[in-house]
């Protein structure tokens, strides 16, 4: 007798099915794919992955929330990632459109994996369905808001502070924070021993002992989209990495100074 388990997956994979049969895409749906997901990688440097970062959230929901309406997936299985190849090995190669897809990931409450793919697969792997073209098209659609989202937040990201105008905003906020009883913290500049010889010295917050010993050290980056990230780095190559906004930057500070 077959369990509950598998009943439920019989089903998902009756629904599913439907994709999983149309071999061919047309041209136009073809060109269309490869215009997007190159844009995202070049023109907006997504490499090729898109993770669970917070400037994602969105388009994982849309994705998710458009699947469920057209029945491709069940309800309790939510987008959690997306692979795709542009169709270029490296920039510089001529873009071959046959070579372009994606994967999508997309995991349920018991971390039970599905994958709907744009790929041609001779065999598919195991939970593996291949959208319809309708579906695709819908993907792709989704894929477009993201791409002009995120040049809009280019846009943003250009009017906002870069890191070297935050330094002093940074490190105003460590020493609130930070236990005096013990740590001291200044602005340094410098480089890690460990670090290669055509790296140029850089500013960072550098916190240190009463007697002048290391502790650890924080850099501070802005990406092209306006996200800013805070590496800390502590002896024995051990790294931790944070985001946050200007809104959030006291209490990530906060958090993280006297780690």
């Amino acid at each position: 007798m077959a369990s509950s388990d598998n009943l439920g997956n019989f089903v998902l994979l009756k629904t599913i099915r439907i994709m999983a049969y149309n071999k061919n895409y047309s041209d136009e749906i073809m060109q269309r794919q490869a215009s997007i997901l190159l844009e995202m990688k070049e023109g907006l440097g997504i490499n090729g992955y898109i993770s669970n970062d917070d400037e994602y959230a969105d388009f994982r929901n849309n994705l998710t929330k458009m699947l469920r309406e057209n029945n491709c997936i069940r309800p309790f299985y939510k987008v959690s990632s997306m692979w795709f190849n542009d169709g270029k090995l490296c920039t510089f190669d001529k873009q071959n459109i046959s070579n372009v897809y994606f994967n999508i990931s997309l995991l349920d409450c018991n971390y039970n994996e599905l994958t709907i793919t744009s790929s041609n697969y001779r065999v598919l792997p195991k939970n593996c369905y291949r959208a319809s073209e309708e579906v695709l098209s819908l993907i792709l659609d989704e894929c477009d808001k993201l791409v002009k989202h995120l040049k809009n937040m280019i846009v943003d990201a250009n009017i906002s502070p870069n890191i070297s105008d935050l330094m002093e905003t940074l490190l105003s906020c460590a020493q609130k924070y930070i236990n005096k009883d013990i740590y001291n913290v200044g602005i340094e500049e410098g480089k890690l021993n460990m670090e290669n010889d055509d790296i140029e010295p850089y500013k960072c917050l550098v916190v240190r002992y009463k007697d002048g010993g290391y502790h650890s050290s924080m850099t501070f980056s802005k990406n092209k989209i306006g996200k800013y990230v805070a590496t800390q780095r502590t002896p024995l190559s051990r790294k931790s990495t944070i985001s946050f906004t200007l809104d959030t930057l006291e209490e990530q500070m906060k958090k993280i100074i006297n780690f």
